[in-house]
């Protein structure tokens, strides 16, 4: 992700500030997800979360996308502690 943020001419200040969103949002995905397993089966959660993974692998494979898919393509980052840490 820094390094296309970098080809796509943001500053050094934007490629931190986005870095440190994606780590702040995967600590509130975990929480957020940790609370839902209470709630739903675990089966059910980890369906959405491995779906949305998929999908979004599949669309950085086709890469022929518009560039607002691109950009909303490392919001999936934060999922994978999820399904690392059960």
């Amino acid at each position: 992700m820094t390094l296309w943020l970098k080809d796509e001419g943001y500053t050094v200040e934007q490629i931190n500030v986005y870095s440190t969103g994606v780590q702040g949002t995967a600590i509130a995905i975990g929480i957020v997800a940790t609370n839902l397993v209470m709630v739903y089966p675990i089966w059910a959660i980890f369906s959405v979360i491995s779906a949305t993974l998929l999908f979004c692998n599949v669309c950085l494979l086709i890469w022929n996308i518009p560039l607002g898919l691109h950009c909303k393509l490392p919001c999936s980052i934060p999922l994978q502690p999820v399904m690392a840490t059960h």
